[in-house]
């Protein structure tokens, strides 16, 4: 087994500019987004 500690750094790790991809909530049958996004998306992949 191997287990890993990381620290996370910068602020963003999610794909969509967010500071995790947990960032979706279950509301009335419906996710909705409940972080903020951090940085564009296009910002982050030019």
């Amino acid at each position: 087994m191997l287990l890993l500690k990381i620290e996370q750094s910068g602020g963003i790790a999610c794909h969509t500019g967010r500071r995790s991809c947990f960032f979706q909530k279950l509301e009335g049958g419906r996710w909705v987004a409940v972080d903020p996004v951090i940085k564009d998306p296009k910002e982050i992949y030019k």
